[in-house]
């Protein structure tokens, strides 16, 4: 075994939730949330192509009663419930996990964690190298062997941080085989492990520098100069001994399974790739096939007829209402409505790519789908010089909709808030920037600008200001 990849699947698929679910993704096949399991299969597929692993293993926990509740009955008993629309995406990335080739493990009673100390156990002394993606502290106790080390994302969703021994010593300045230990100490309050209370993250580590393991710190207890510190060890001793039991991972565990069951499989395959678009995930079935080198499947070529994913194909000659204002009274009207906006889309056209420089020429807003309005600013190099409003009269009318509440979306936002702000507007309750999220989704391989993404994304050739007002000697004046 060359390199084994273990997926902390609760933990892989919270990331995602957390990343993607908050943009409303929806399956328009289903009409059901789709941002997690979106998101679990973008940062899966990034992490196979980063680190090729030979072997994967999806680790997840079971649901009902636990080894660890019966020890402790608090055990993650502070834990809020789970977002509704989460528990059947969880369940939706395990079943294509299984349907696209990858084996899934999990077994009742017996957390994720305690699957992927055995993993490491089990394999420790055949894998050239066993990656481990997870945020969770406790598995730090598995990294005692070189070959051993864990991902922890590091920004947005596609980058990580590969942690091992040493990382940990210079961390939290202690060994890893004495995490258990100082977990007794410090406790874990997202699994409502008690700990010592009182004693934190520097206390621990100085106690066990010094007296090596919860042992040695009770068999020194009259040693402990600190007397606070004395009366917390000495009160809350059953609890620092519950809470190391508690954090302690099993590496024992029978999983019924040989080195072959978790070889990588070729998510990439023909069947991969028509899965993903018969399921309604076309951006995944479109990576997928691109990374591989294959032609998408059509329609007709996959198990089911499916209209689009999270983003839907827009047909070329699709029309809308897109509108210009003309008259105060009908600018008026309109800034009345789009303060009852749910969203409002911003964008501005300028005289330059540098927000510093740009002379505004016009605003443009969208606050429904195939609805558009432009108010053209006056200014010398405006397109629209005999339907323009001058500056003051737009900031009177729209400053109040774009200083609102109403949450504003747009691409690369930055550059239209300086330029607004540079012009007298203040643009509040900026909620989301489809530029940053493509970077997010997909730093490398992308051009992140407006016309790329929505041919990528929407399969949508849009009308360019050059298209529109010519270039050089056919500009239009």
């Amino acid at each position: 075994m060359k390199r084994l990849l273990i997926i902390d699947g609760h933990a892989f698929v919270f990331r995602a939730y957390y990343a993607f679910g908050a943009s409303n993704l929806t399956n328009s096949k289903t009409g059901k949330p789709s941002g997690a399991t979106f998101g679990f299969f973008k940062m899966l597929f990034k992490l196979l192509q980063d680190y090729t692993p030979t072997h994967v293993a999806m680790t997840f926990d079971p649901g009902g009663p636990l080894e660890r509740g019966k020890t402790f009955e608090d055990y993650k008993a502070n834990r809020k419930p789970m977002p509704e629309d989460l528990r059947p995406q969880i369940n939706e990335v395990m079943e294509t996990l299984e349907k696209i080739g990858f084996k899934v493990l999990k077994m009742e009673g017996h957390e994720a964690d305690d699957i992927i100390g055995t993993l490491c156990e089990t394999y420790r002394a055949t894998a050239k190298e066993i990656l481990i993606f997870s945020g969770d502290k406790d598995l730090y106790q598995l990294l005692e062997k070189k070959n051993i080390k864990m991902l922890r994302g590091k920004k947005g969703v596609t980058e990580f941080v590969e942690i091992d021994s040493a990382w940990v010593k210079e961390e939290l300045g202690i060994d890893v085989k004495q995490i258990p230990d100082y977990m007794g100490i410090v406790g874990d309050t997202s699994d409502n492990i008690p700990g010592v209370k009182g004693i934190g993250d520097k206390g621990a580590s100085k106690l066990l520098q010094e007296y090596k393991t919860l042992d040695g710190i009770y068999k020194n207890l009259d040693k402990i100069k600190n007397p606070s510190m004395k009366t917390k060890l000495s009160e809350q001793k059953e609890n620092a001994y519950l809470s190391k039991q508690l954090a302690t991972i099993r590496r024992d565990l029978k999983l019924g399974i040989t080195e072959k069951d978790i070889e990588t499989p070729d998510y990439k395959s023909d069947h991969a790739i028509v899965y993903f678009k018969s399921q309604g995930y076309n951006v995944l079935s479109r990576d997928l096939a691109k990374s591989a080198g294959k032609e998408v499947p059509k329609d007709s070529e996959a198990t089911a007829t499916t209209d689009t994913q999270e983003v839907r194909t827009i047909p070329a000659g699709e029309k809308g209402t897109y509108k210009l204002i003309t008259t105060i009274e009908e600018l008026s009207k309109i800034c009345r409505g789009l303060l009852k906006s749910r969203v409002l889309s911003v964008d501005t056209e300028t005289t330059s790519p540098n927000p510093a420089m740009a002379k505004l020429l016009g605003i443009s807003f969208s606050n429904q789908e195939k609805t558009g309005f432009y108010v053209s600013v006056k200014n010398n190099a405006s397109l629209f010089q005999d339907k323009s409003f001058g500056l003051e009269e737009v900031r009177e009318h729209l400053g109040p909709v774009l200083s609102s509440q109403v949450p504003k979306v747009g691409q690369n936002i930055k550059y239209d808030l300086i330029v607004l702000e540079n012009h007298g507007f203040v643009l509040n309750n900026i909620q989301f920037d489809t530029m940053l999220a493509s970077y997010v989704i997909q730093p490398e391989g992308r051009r992140h600008n407006m016309d790329a993404l929505a041919k990528d994304l929407l399969n949508y050739d849009t009308i360019t200001y050059d298209d529109l007002v010519g270039t050089g000697k056919k500009k239009k004046n």
